[in-house]
């Protein structure tokens, strides 16, 4: 196994997938890491078109006779995800590339998605303000839509089986009536603070020194632990941060 890939093997769940995400025939759906094809081919069964995603080229043979469905044999972080034409998003991801393909999708306009992950990471995408997985990945993913745990999927749904759970997880796009003045602020913010987590505001910034003490003493929230903080607070101050230096300048 040479991509340490680990293959649904339970049709039943494979077909909840597909419901979950309410496939017809009206939809183009993505789908990362088809492995040897079983929710391929239940896909290729209810949708118009399937882009089918694979990095193991050995597993292609399983599935590539299909018509309705687009093969890639690729890395679908080397893909450019704007080039393909897609409303829902269906898969079985490889855990090793669950967060950096989720914000790469998170980019993309979809309808819904319905994603398997390690259960770990599942939480951290539903987690709440001072919780232990709350988390930049559950801030950022906040802001794009809403998240929700459909079921936690055991070992035994998988061959070989995994040493952990998985969690199958549905998104809805409903982007956040947050204003937001300059994105690159708030993900620089959110990366610096929860390298700090356990410490507050103030002491997380200074330490890191990417803003002067004369910015960090206008900041609010300075004596809040960075892990008790809502999203919100998090936009909050990084919108203060642009409007001083636009003061400034």
């Amino acid at each position: 196994m040479k991509w340490g890939q680990n293959f649904l093997i339970d049709n039943s769940l494979a077909e909840r997938q597909i419901n979950y995400a309410s496939i017809t025939k009206n939809d183009s759906v993505l789908e990362v890491g088809s492995g040897h094809g079983i929710l391929t081919k239940k896909l290729s069964k209810k949708a118009k078109h399937v882009i089918a995603i694979e990095i193991d080229k050995k597993l292609i043979k399983d599935f590539e006779n299909l018509d309705n469905v687009e093969l890639f044999h690729a890395n679908v972080l080397e893909l450019d995800l704007s080039t393909l034409k897609f409303n829902k998003v269906v898969s079985n991801l490889p855990y090793d590339i669950a967060a950096p393909f989720t914000f790469r999708m998170l980019e993309q306009k979809i309808d819904v998605a319905v994603l398997m992950y390690q259960k770990e990471f599942a939480e951290r995408l539903v987690a709440k303000p001072g919780s232990k997985n709350y988390s930049r990945v559950t801030v950022a993913s906040f802001l794009k839509g809403k998240w929700q745990i459909l079921e936690h999927v055991p070992p035994e749904a998988f061959s070989p089986k995994p040493k952990v759970y998985s969690s199958l997880v549905r998104f809805i796009p409903s982007p956040s009536n947050l204003w937001i003045s300059d994105k690159q602020v708030l993900d620089k913010m959110l990366r610096v603070l929860f390298s700090h987590r356990r410490k507050n505001i103030r002491n997380a910034l200074l330490c890191e020194k990417i803003f002067s003490k004369e910015l960090i003493d206008t900041l609010p929230y300075g004596d809040i632990k960075v892990d008790k903080l809502s999203p919100s607070m998090f936009i909050d101050m990084a919108n203060r941060v642009v409007e001083y230096y636009g003061k400034k300048n």
